[in-house]
């Protein structure tokens, strides 16, 4: 159960633990949101632009299309991150489908964790008939062959985890989540930041909070 694995993540520390830690367990553990579940269409819990219209896709393939042509010619890495149901990839494919032979030049790179939507971004690459093309699944970029690249999103670094800090009467405050053990409740803390190597990388021109 989520809850416990934070609770023992906060116990282990004994001060609570960073704003970035309990949203990657929240996210992506084993049992996170996003692990687990399809969070997208009716069913789920949002709505992305390409799930509503096509034009999104198409008119971003035709931008990934220019892009190559007027600055590689050559086979490049098109990599896209959080691809979801695979509906914005699939529209990129379509609309330049007979560019050219564009496709030849793809090696196409999904990053994706979620089994589930793996299995829905083949499912559907292979109902729109683009099973064949030159695609690979990754967990991260590690094993990307390295050459000329062109890497889109949509609506994914809102989910990545973070660090949140403030300043306040001259110092530095980094958000924690702490538990109450009497309560049973979560809630947050702000610990005055120490370490020398994070204090150099906090600029110093941030508004203080009164």
């Amino acid at each position: 159960m989520i809850k416990n694995k934070i609770i023992d993540e906060i116990q282990k520390r004994n001060c609570g633990i960073s704003l970035e830690k309990f949203i990657d367990i929240c996210l992506f553990d084993g049992e996170g949101y996003y692990e687990t579940s399809n969070p997208l269409g009716k069913s789920g819990d949002f709505i992305t632009s390409p799930e509503i219209s096509q034009l999104f896709g198409e008119i971003l393939g035709l931008y990934i299309y220019c892009l190559w042509r007027d600055k590689y010619k050559e086979k490049f890495n098109l990599i896209e991150l959080g691809p979801g149901n695979g509906t914005l990839l699939i529209d990129i494919l379509r609309i330049t489908k007979t560019l050219v032979n564009f496709h030849n030049f793809l090696n196409i790179h999904l990053i994706e964790k979620n089994k589930y939507l793996i299995n829905k971004q083949k499912q559907n690459l292979r109902l729109n008939r683009f099973e064949n093309i030159n695609l690979k699944w990754h967990d991260d970029f590690i094993n990307i062959e390295c050459r000329p690249s062109i890497i889109f999103a949509n609506e994914f670094f809102d989910c990545l985890p973070i660090r949140q800090f403030i300043k306040k009467n001259n110092n530095w405050y980094e958000k924690i989540v702490n538990f109450n053990q009497k309560t049973k409740i979560f809630f947050y803390q702000h610990l005055l930041v120490s370490n020398e190597k994070i204090l150099k990388k906090l600029p110093a021109n941030k508004i203080e909070i009164c």
